[in-house]
């Protein structure tokens, strides 16, 4: 899908995850529940969740990680980008996920939330936030590393070898990197 995404948009870069949000938290939480809940509706809900997102289009966002950036589209219908909202490297610290504020409210109902280094922010849906944790992971590596998902085939020459690196979310900490992927092994960083 990311791969289709940045074709759209005209890029010449390739697709590494793509995330399709909310530009306001209200938005997030009204539309991109009914829009949930439409898809378990059996036979007809497919035809409910197209006909909300033609009628709430505008409150669309696309969040699009390539191989050296991370942008951010207004989404027209069918997942066609828009104009583009904003556009950063990848590095570490570049988007975090998650609520800044305390308290487990705000930290359930803002859990899919992404912010850029910036200030912009992007709300994901917030029952199902797997792809906004990926665009975290992958937005928060540097341009040019490879990506992290399991993968069967061995890892080309260009990639690093395993090893402890800074953690690409941007934590105070490094993370081992197996030559494939990022693993849940950390370690304090040396002063």
């Amino acid at each position: 899908m990311a791969q289709r995404v940045a074709k759209r948009a005209h890029l010449d870069e390739q697709g590494v995850a793509v995330c399709f949000a909310y530009n306001s938290l209200l938005a997030s939480v009204l539309i991109g529940v009914f829009e949930d809940a439409a898809r378990l509706i059996p036979t007809v809900g497919d035809l409910i969740e197209l006909a909300i997102g033609l009628l709430t289009f505008y409150f669309h966002r696309i969040v699009l990680v390539t191989e050296h950036h991370v942008y951010v589209y207004r989404d027209w219908p069918f997942h066609i980008p828009g104009k583009r909202l904003a556009a950063y490297s990848r590095h570490p610290g570049v988007v975090t996920l998650g609520s800044p504020r305390p308290g487990a409210f705000s930290m359930f109902i803002r859990r899919g939330q992404l912010n850029f280094e910036d200030g912009h922010v992007v709300y994901h849906g917030i029952l199902w936030t797997r792809r906004a944790r990926y665009i975290a992971q992958q937005g928060n590596n540097p341009a040019g590393w490879p990506q992290s998902t399991p993968s069967s085939t061995p890892a080309p020459a260009s990639q690093p070898g395993a090893g402890w690196f800074p953690d690409p979310a941007g934590q105070p900490l490094l993370r081992w990197w197996d030559g494939m992927g990022w693993t849940a092994h950390t370690s304090p960083q040396p002063d």
